[in-house]
């Protein structure tokens, strides 16, 4: 059972607002007032009504599972009449929003119900009956119903495995056996979801059954709350006139009280009197030419009979049989009336049509002969006619031949019929009402020459280009115009496709762009055995190549405002077309901020084309500015470069290589640091200058390091107080100050002798440094 869906209030508001919903009423009517004011209705032709029993569920709200209801200007078929459910009545009312499904207590089923539709004994539960006797004046009952139920579902394959039952039962007072006359027209079946319905379409879902009974599926604006109904039905009867009959309505639920059903009797449309038969439309209707008796069961001696054709009485025609044809009445509605004798009149109507067969001219297609006519087999258009009802009765060469079934084609010529381009030959069928007719066939011939073809496709990343046979089936299904039946094969010569051997077996082929173009050849078997060998040329497109897939680049801030992006493309070409992520179509774009910027180059803008991507990873950078930070003490110094700016910076103290670290050890006075950015910005130095106490000295008056003295800037030498210079004994030898900025290597005017000596700085700012140097002579 598919679940009520349910929607936006506003929208059910808005839908409901349009739509009407019957009416149901458990209590408006007594149970005698149903079956003689509503069932008969004011008909004269019943007499002693007693209605014998009425089952319904018992629920704890007012109401009941059966009663009468009103079509409330819906759109339902009968504007009243008696409803019987296996639910509660209120759930009979529209829309269909919701699910009926109720249970009553002590709620059993129905054993006639049963064996009429061949349950086992206790399958039902829930059982609403309607049973009364009357006493009919004529041979013939009927009254028209509809059964809906909340079983019927349009997705789901449970419409074919689940119903609940009901039956009409008729017998005889004072007989045992019933007959159910709620069957489907024509047949023993009982109506019910799986006798009626159309074709449900899902996975294990089944055929359609007895689909010209189905009425619709129901959605969430239909007059009732049930899923799916029947189209209007007639249960129908013979009966023995003055004879008291017992009718016993019922429905139940089948198995368990799930998914409710329900059945709708029309109000006055019970009708005791002679039957004119099933409306005579659609399949069962009248062929044009064709006489029709529409004819009483059986004529009463003192009855009146009165026949009426859309409304209106027919003069003079006052008999139990009418004929009728498209020339004397035509299609319409007829009607009979028959005045029984005790005041009783039974009426009774038939819709008829006409069915005027129209059906266009067919053809059939043939090879071209080389010489003469071409050979047709005539049986080869029965599919296509057959697929339309119609039943081929002979084929002809002449059309009042075929019009009066004389001088048929031999059945040995129908499969090899000789004759040229556009010959008419004539089929005489017979419609599934019945009716013969003619329709024409055309013979046609064509000449199947095609055109040589050419594809193109685009060079793989292995520099091969690949074809794939079915894109190639397609492309020359579309360029000939042929159907998608025709056989199409690929060879690699002419000889191998004429002659249909060697085919091309693989699902793709593929050349290396050197070996280009390639011919290979196509033959077309096409649907009326016709066979055309034709070559195809196999080329590639001209594709973008480029050098690298990704660019990386750098913006330099200090030295321009933008960057341009161009394509490393190895073969220009004026008809790339170019696809930016930024929207622009230009070979080459100007960027100025950092990112990642994607173009997408195209073989050309025409239908068959190529595509290759490239990337372009743009970062901004500078040149740094550059400070430093010296630590430590003489002979120990350490210096740190400090860089700042926007860029990938590495570092260099003098002569020595770059590096990433900007910690440098210093060993000199005079000294440069550099920086240089490594996205190409360009790169920065700046000199600095540190205080140095040499390790030797040499006093031999040669020019070189005859003095031994500190080195520095001059506010350095100037931050020093005195230093001392002394043996290995802590003798003072010399002293430097304010007066004295270095020493010779004497003392007292003598020359101290090769060896190491010792120093102590005193700084001005209270700091001592320690170390010593030698002597050389």
């Amino acid at each position: 059972m598919i679940l009520k869906y349910f929607i936006v209030l506003f929208l059910l508001f808005s839908l409901q607002s349009n739509a009407q919903y019957i009416s149901s009423f458990p209590n408006n009517y007594t149970d005698d007032q149903l079956v003689e004011d509503v069932l008969f209705g004011t008909t004269g032709c019943v007499e002693n009504i007693q209605v014998t029993n009425t089952v319904s569920g018992v629920f704890n709200e007012n109401t009941k599972s059966y009663g009468y209801f009103e079509q409330n200007n819906s759109d339902f078929p009968f504007e009243s009449g008696i409803v019987m459910s296996t639910g509660k009545l209120y759930n009979v009312d529209g829309p269909n929003d919701h699910l009926s499904d109720d249970d009553g207590n002590n709620w059993i089923g129905d054993q006639d119900l049963e064996n009429a539709v061949g349950l086992n004994a206790g399958e039902t539960t829930n059982a609403t009956i309607l049973q009364f006797e009357f006493t009919p004046k004529a041979e013939n009952l009927s009254f028209r119903y509809i059964f809906a139920s909340e079983e019927y579902q349009e997705f789901d394959r449970n419409t074919c495995r689940y119903s609940d039952a009901f039956a009409f039962l008729i017998r005889k007072v004072g007989t045992q056996d019933y007959q159910n006359i709620a069957v489907v027209p024509e047949t023993t079946i009982p109506v019910s979801v799986t006798t009626v319905h159309p074709a449900i379409d899902v996975q294990n879902g089944c055929p359609a059954e007895n689909e010209a009974y189905f009425g619709q599926f129901n959605d969430y604006t239909s007059a009732t709350n049930f899923n799916g109904q029947t189209a209007v039905l007639t249960a129908k009867a013979q009966v023995e006139a003055d004879q008291a009959y017992e009718i016993k309505l019922v429905i139940a639920d089948d198995t368990n009280y799930r998914y409710d059903s329900a059945v709708f009797l029309e109000a006055d449309s019970f009708n005791i009197g002679s039957d004119l038969g099933y409306d005579l439309v659609g399949d069962s209707a009248l062929c044009i030419g064709e006489s029709h008796t529409l004819s009483l069961s059986e004529e009463n001696e003192n009855s009146i009979v009165r026949w009426y054709y859309e409304g209106s009485l027919i003069p003079n025609e006052n008999a139990s049989e009418l004929e009728i044809s498209e020339a004397d009445f035509g299609a319409g509605n007829y009607k009979v009336e028959v005045e029984i004798a005790g005041g009783c009149t039974a009426t009774d109507e038939i819709e008829v049509e006409f069915y005027t067969p129209n059906f266009g001219d067919f053809e059939l297609i043939q090879c071209e002969a080389n010489q003469g006519d071409s050979i047709f087999d005539l049986n080869l258009i029965s599919d296509e006619i057959e697929s339309l009802n119609l039943n081929i009765i002979n084929f002809f060469e002449e059309e009042i031949d075929a019009e009066n079934n004389v001088n048929p084609i031999l059945e040995e010529d129908i499969s090899s019929f000789s004759a040229q381009n556009n010959t008419r030959v004539y089929i005489l069928v017979e419609t599934v009402q019945g009716c013969e007719t003619v329709i024409n066939l055309d013979l046609l011939t064509t000449l199947t020459e095609y055109n040589p073809l050419e594809s193109l496709n685009c060079v793989d990343e292995n520099n091969n280009v690949v074809f794939n046979i079915l894109d190639l089936e397609n492309f020359v299904i579309q360029e000939n115009n042929l159907d998608f039946e025709d056989h199409i094969t690929f060879f690699n010569t002419h000889d191998d496709a004429a002659n249909n051997i060697n085919s091309i077996d693989t699902e793709e082929i593929s050349y290396p762009l050197n070996t280009l173009p390639q011919e290979v050849f196509y033959r077309v078997d096409d649907m009326v055995n016709c066979t055309s060998v034709s070559k195809i040329t196999l080329n590639d497109i001209e594709s973008p190549i480029l050098e690298t897939e990704e660019q990386n680049l750098s913006l330099c801030l200090n030295i321009q405002d933008s960057i341009e992006l161009i394509p490393n493309i190895t073969n220009p070409n004026s008809n790339f077309v170019y696809e930016w992520d930024t929207g622009e179509t230009t070979p080459t774009i100007e960027v100025n901020e950092a990112g990642t910027y994607i173009v997408d180059i195209f073989s050309s803008n025409a239908s068959e084309s190529c595509m290759t991507t490239q990337m372009f990873n743009v970062s901004v950078s500078e040149k740094a500015e550059i400070d430093y930070e010296l630590r430590g003490a003489p002979d120990n110094f350490s210096i740190e470069i400090i860089a700042s700016g926007i860029g990938d910076y590495v570092y260099a103290l003098n002569d020595g290589d770059f590096q990433e670290s900007p910690i440098f050890n210093v060993r000199e006075t005079d000294n440069t640091i550099y920086v240089k950015d490594l996205n190409g910005c360009g790169t920065v130095s700046l000199g600095f200058k540190t205080i140095l106490f040499p390790d030797f000295f040499t006093p031999n008056n040669d020019g070189y390091n005859d003095i031994w003295s500190p080195k520095g800037t001059a506010q350095q030498i100037d931050a020093i107080k005195t230093i001392h210079i002394h043996d290995r004994y802590g003798k003072i030898l010399y002293i430097i100050n304010e007066d004295r900025s270095s020493w010779n290597g004497d003392r007292n005017g003598h020359p101290m002798p090769s060896n190491d000596y010792w120093y102590r700085v005193e700084f001005k700012d209270g700091s001592v440094y320690s170390d010593h140097f030698t002597l050389k002579r």
